[in-house]
């Protein structure tokens, strides 16, 4: 299943449920693409990017939950807080 599909299912059953879902992305880096070229030397530096940006995204509105997706877990960093309702 692609990346943007099973955001798109999760979108809709959160909006099925009463909640109301908002899909962004973030950057991400292959250390498949990237291995044995300059690229390579922003892959550790890319995590620490892609934690900010979520964090960014779901912290500053007051988001009740988070549902990220990611193709390695190593590019979704999970951030758990209670509820601000």
């Amino acid at each position: 299943m692609h990346i943007d599909k099973l955001a798109l299912e999760s979108e809709k059953g959160v909006n099925a449920n009463g909640g109301k879902a908002i899909i962004f992305n973030t950057i991400t880096i292959s250390d498949g693409i990237s291995m044995g070229t300059e690229g390579m030397k922003y892959s550790l530096v890319s995590r620490e990017v892609i934690a900010d940006s979520i964090e960014t995204s779901s912290a500053a509105p007051a988001w009740m939950a988070t549902s990220p997706s990611a193709a390695a877990i190593r590019t979704c960093p999970v951030r758990s807080s209670p509820s601000r309702a």
